[in-house]
């Protein structure tokens, strides 16, 4: 899912800037309208983690919920070192 969303806003950037009189004064509004749209999912993500506990049974924290997420290729079952990934010895939780 993420990947296609790369993709698709890739692809938003690219014919924005293709289009754009100003093309710098455009990619800068895009970016700032794409910050506060990542702040609305950050907020849902903390939402979402209310009441609920880790394993341990800690209360979620953002910090925590952001782990988790930049660990994601590791939950699939991938390994990656220096921009390398390979397939780890570990299965899939995803």
């Amino acid at each position: 899912m993420l990947e296609r969303l790369k993709r698709l806003v890739q692809a938003v950037i690219s014919d924005l800037v293709d289009q754009a009189r100003d093309p710098e004064l455009e990619l800068a509004r895009f970016v700032e309208k794409l910050e506060l749209s990542l702040g609305e999912v950050r907020a849902e993500a903390e939402k979402a983690a209310e009441g609920r506990t880790t394993a341990q049974g800690a209360r979620w924290t953002r910090s925590q919920i952001k782990r988790v997420l930049d660990r994601r290729a590791f939950y699939r079952g991938t390994y990656s070192y220096s921009g390398i990934e390979a397939k780890a010895r570990h299965a899939a939780i995803l």
